[in-house]
């Protein structure tokens, strides 16, 4: 074979295995790239268990054995005191509430507060407002002295204008004898209920069957809740 023969074959021979490498190359399966993971979110927290409020961040109140978030809608913080007949000292018993209350609100730096006196229907509607505002200070005096700014805090009294139980017994004048604190809220407008009630004693007080009667010495002048 000549010289110029010799090249031609090994030009072609080169060309016949390029081709066969492309083509091997091409029917050789490729390696599937690993699918990609996607991030698994984060473990949702557990709420934080709780014995006792002190167990619980300033922020936090210990409810029904978890750590709660403190907002002002919370029941915790928004309790009710009751009162004995015809007084306005406040039950030992009621001065735990009043105190989570008040970490309520020195947790909530940015509410006031709302202190509303209520009484039983018992007494002239004068009386009962008097006597709503005396409980109402006293709730309010008590979370005072526990570190809440007096300027952040309000008293109003409702008298015997806004019951929670209608019915004439014992048990329900109790539930009425009160001063609940509400963190946010604003005073409730009872004029008019009490311009009615003023009439209505004015009405009983001018019947000929009233006139000429006094009160048992028993009792004051202005029984009340």
């Amino acid at each position: 074979m000549s010289a110029r023969g010799l090249v031609v074959a090994a030009v072609l021979l080169v060309a016949a295995c390029s081709h066969a490498a492309k083509v091997v190359q091409a029917e050789t399966p490729q390696a599937a790239e690993p699918a990609a993971v996607a991030p698994q979110a984060p473990a949702a927290s557990s709420a934080k268990a709780c014995s006792s409020d002190d167990q619980c961040s300033a922020s936090e109140l210990c409810v029904s054995a978890t750590c709660v978030a403190i907002t002002p809608g919370l029941a915790e913080c928004r309790p009710s005191a009751h009162f004995d007949f015809d007084r306005a000292d406040l039950h030992p018993g009621d001065e735990a509430t009043l105190q989570r209350a008040s970490r309520c609100l020195m947790a909530l730096q940015k509410e006031t507060a709302l202190v509303e006196g209520n009484c039983d229907d018992r007494g002239t509607v004068q009386y009962n407002i008097a006597l709503g505002f005396r409980r109402a200070h006293a709730v309010a005096k008590y979370v005072e002295d526990l570190g809440v700014p007096t300027a952040r805090m309000s008293e109003v009294s409702y008298g015997k204008e806004l019951p929670v139980c209608t019915a004439s017994t014992e048990s329900c004048w109790a539930m009425n004898r009160r001063a609940d604190l509400a963190p946010g809220a604003r005073p409730r407008d009872v004029a008019a209920r009490i311009r009615a009630g003023e009439r209505r004693e004015r009405t009983v007080t001018a019947s000929p069957d009233t006139q000429g009667s006094k009160e048992p010495a028993a009792h004051p002048a202005n029984p009340a809740p």
